[in-house]
């Protein structure tokens, strides 16, 4: 079998996703400045809530896509500055995992009228997980991913496409409007 790059298809979904993290992250900005200046009574629960849905779901998945097709290439290399932004890669999606275990109850609580928790406590909380994920994007995108096209020269790509495209088709039917 000839070895072909990667599917462009792939790494097209990948910035998708990227994409409506940060739309996500923004729209939680906004939500997160309604309750720390006394609106939380304009809040959209049900954009909240798919808010809350879609880092529960398609972020995890979208962390196990790199996880399983992108960062194996990477740390393979022999290029020690590739391998040790790899598992700051890997390390951030842990740190992202936990933050969204802290904010995530904060958010759902504000879903359902059950305000538990200080506004400092939200915005902090916010501000963490925020910076965070932008600063992880922009390692994948700007480092990651490009090393990424240009090492990987194995792929299931029938495998790769097809778990994929039903999540991505799952996320197009689900999707709120930005």
């Amino acid at each position: 079998m000839k070895n072909l790059p990667p599917p462009l298809e792939m790494f097209e979904f990948l910035d998708e996703t990227h994409k409506e993290i940060q739309t996500r992250i923004a729209q939680l900005k906004d939500m997160v400045q309604l309750v720390t200046q006394g609106s939380r009574q304009e809040l959209d629960t049900k954009k909240l809530n798919a808010i809350c849905n879609f880092f529960d779901a398609s972020v995890r998945l979208h962390h196990l896509d790199e996880e399983r097709h992108v960062f194996p290439a990477l740390i393979a290399s022999s290029d020690e500055s590739t391998i040790a932004i790899t598992r700051q890669l890997y390390q951030d999606h842990g740190w992202l995992e936990s933050n969204w275990m802290e904010l995530a109850p904060m958010l759902k609580g504000l879903i359902h009228n059950n305000v538990w928790f200080s506004e400092a406590a939200l915005q902090h909380a916010f501000d963490i997980f925020s910076n965070l994920n932008l600063e992880h994007l922009q390692l994948e995108e700007s480092i990651a991913y490009p090393k990424a096209k240009a090492c990987i020269w194995t792929w299931d790509a029938p495998g790769i496409g097809q778990e994929m495209y039903r999540r991505k088709r799952l996320r197009n039917n689900t999707s709120l409007p930005a």
